[in-house]
């Protein structure tokens, strides 16, 4: 979720809202505009991060963090303890991990996304479970990036072609 970005560049005021919003309701719901977290979540979804204690960040989780005036929304996939506590993000796209963020980066955790009226939920049942394999796999992205872009950019004409010819037979009423 590249820069969720109604921030940074686009206006800091919403990079307030959403913070204050996030510091007083506890959640938040937010669109995707990037795509730095393709294939699993995509530019047009809408993530509902709850506010989250670094402690309770645990690795695969998709978390909303501040850097540089900007929002972030990017996977878990290493968290390092100590006197001054770190988190290391990357986007599932990307083909390198974001530098090192101090805990208090930490702003939120993705609960779910809303996707075409359809709420997926990452923090329980299977998504949960594979969000540590998934913060594995994406540390190693500069390997597969290239070919699950080309891939992800395939499957979705296909996928919209078969659903439209699914649509044309149903019967009008």
């Amino acid at each position: 979720m590249d820069a969720l970005k109604t921030c940074g560049e686009e206006r800091a005021a919403d990079c307030d809202t959403i913070l204050r919003s996030l510091r007083d309701r506890g959640r938040v719901w937010l669109r995707v505009r990037g795509s730095s977290m393709l294939p699993w979540v995509r530019p047009g979804d809408i993530a509902f991060v709850e506010r989250v204690k670094f402690e309770d960040v645990s690795r695969g989780d998709l978390v909303l963090f501040a850097r540089e005036g900007r929002l972030y929304v990017h996977r878990a996939i290493e968290k390092r303890a100590g006197e001054s506590p770190q988190i290391v993000t990357k986007g599932d796209a990307h083909p390198e991990p974001d530098p090192a963020a101090d805990a208090s980066g930490a702003l939120g955790r993705v609960a779910w996304i809303e996707r075409g009226g359809k709420r997926v939920r990452l923090d329980r049942g299977v998504h949960a479970a594979v969000a540590p394999v998934l913060a594995a796999i994406s540390r190693h992205g500069k390997w597969w990036y290239p070919a699950g872009r080309v891939a992800f950019r395939l499957v979705v004409p296909v996928r919209r072609f078969f659903l439209g010819l699914r649509g044309a037979k149903a019967p009008a009423r």
